[in-house]
């Protein structure tokens, strides 16, 4: 039985966040226009790069999106904090696999958007990423296991071969991290 889809009008709710000095988020909102939803309007919260990604599939598919985001801008929350980097290395099999599927769509970007091969885009840089494994993140088993599980490479390199590699990174431990105004701010551990 074919039936039409369900709709809702509700009002349309503007808002911004101010912070305080206590660090307390305060939400102000005004009532706007009617907006007309439909069973198949999806209605996204936070605007980065996944949920980009996550409202443009959605569009492609059919649907109607509305993406909300407490920002000024899209791309403003940790999307905007990350340096653009890309890194396949995740603690879960489910963070894992996105990232490396993600990846791909990144190599091909103007054909995942479907835009003309003329269209200026941003340029991704492969340059690899360093993390290191301490007891803090299970000297990282999780993350090569899963790795191996999804063929994503990756490469294990002795302090040597760091410094080698990177010679003005400093193989030193300084964590736990500390406040600025600690003594020992700074400072590396003596181990």
């Amino acid at each position: 039985m074919n039936r039409p889809p369900q709709t809702i009008t509700c009002a349309a709710m503007h808002f911004r966040v101010e912070r305080t000095t206590d660090k307390n988020a305060t939400l102000h909102s005004f009532t706007s226009s009617k907006l007309e939803l439909k069973a198949t309007t999806a209605i996204i919260t936070r605007t980065g790069v996944i949920n980009a990604a996550i409202a443009y599939e959605l569009s492609k598919s059919g649907w109607k999106t509305i993406s909300v985001d407490r920002n000024k801008q899209m791309g403003h929350s940790s999307t905007s904090g990350s340096c653009a980097i890309i890194r396949m290395c995740d603690s879960t099999f489910d963070g894992t696999a996105l990232a490396w599927e993600g990846y791909h769509y990144w190599l091909n970007w103007k054909h995942y958007l479907n835009l003309p091969e003329k269209t200026p885009l941003v340029t991704l840089r492969e340059v690899g990423c360093l993390t290191i494994k301490s007891k803090a993140d299970g000297f990282l088993k999780k993350h090569m296991k899963y790795s191996d599980e999804l063929n994503c490479p990756y490469e294990e390199l002795m302090p040597k071969e760091i410094k080698e590699r990177l010679p003005i990174y400093s193989l030193t431990s300084f964590s736990l991290a500390k406040l600025i105004d600690d003594p020992h701010f700074g400072k590396p551990n003596k181990h």
